[in-house]
């Protein structure tokens, strides 16, 4: 679906029409993809202001609930064309500006909201709306776990897994958190030492059917000689000291899930 819009500015002078544009309306999936910053948080404010080319911007600025990758800072900012300054308002086909105390969802990329500005959702109470209503919806979203993974389920298999580690005599080595997308893959660089018996669990957020690994060693050779236990747990010795790196892929994603989050420990004995 195709629609046309216009950038237009309102006010006490006349009428006056800026250029047009064309906005494709942009699937969740596509836009999820495209977002390097997904953010859940309240609009904290908006303020607009003249460009100097003429046209009204509103900086939004959002406090921070989660995010992902996880942010060190309260709140972030982003531009979206369209406000109102001195009584002149400008206003962008699918460009839609959120209100002070909103609570959203954004989808951003090098400090813009991607799909044309369609990133930007807001809560109903039952699920999460385009904030224009043209673009389409996060489908059958009504948890934000959906769009940014569900950390606390990871963190928690994370956690008996060292506990039950220590029980058989495994000391944890380190705990590494992170996210994966549809058909995305990360690797995750482990320090290893030749001939320590090292044990490797993937947990997930219970977003995915399944959670393929494969560790390399410091010379990029896949270590082979894993053996997995009824958990999915590997336990190998390592033939070289130095970097490995362990690659990690999610698969079977529900259609209302886009995300899902991981956590990899590491434990020696």
């Amino acid at each position: 679906m195709v629609h046309i819009g216009s950038m237009v500015a309102i006010g006490a002078l006349s009428f006056t029409a800026e250029a047009a544009q064309v906005a494709q309306v942009v699937t969740t999936d596509a836009m999820v993809r495209e977002a390097t910053l997904t953010v859940h948080g309240t609009v904290k404010s908006v303020v607009a202001s003249r460009a100097p080319d003429g046209r009204i911007i509103s900086r939004v600025s959002v406090a921070v609930e989660r995010s992902v990758p996880k942010l060190t800072v309260a709140s972030v900012g982003f531009d979206i064309t369209g406000g109102t300054v001195d009584g002149v308002r400008m206003e962008v086909a699918g460009q839609s500006i959120p209100k002070e105390g909103q609570e959203v969802l954004v989808l951003l990329r090098d400090g813009r909201v991607v799909g044309a500005g369609q990133g930007v959702f807001v809560s109903s109470g039952a699920s999460w709306e385009p904030i224009d209503g043209d673009a389409t919806p996060l489908e059958d979203l009504t948890d934000v776990d959906a769009l940014l993974g569900s950390p606390s389920a990871a963190a928690s298999c994370a956690a008996l897994a060292a506990t039950v580690g220590r029980e058989e005599g495994w000391t944890p080595r380190s705990k590494v958190a992170t996210t994966l997308r549809r058909t995305s893959t990360r690797a995750i660089a482990l320090g290893l030492v030749e001939g320590v018996t090292y044990r490797v669990t993937v947990c997930d957020g219970g977003e995915v059917e399944q959670i393929e690994s494969e560790l390399f060693d410091p010379f990029d050779a896949a270590v082979d000689q894993l053996v997995r236990d009824e958990s999915g747990r590997w336990t190998f010795t390592a033939e070289h000291t130095g970097q490995h790196l362990i690659g990690i892929q999610a698969l079977g994603f529900s259609q209302e899930n886009h995300r899902t989050s991981v956590t990899v420990v590491l434990e020696y004995r």
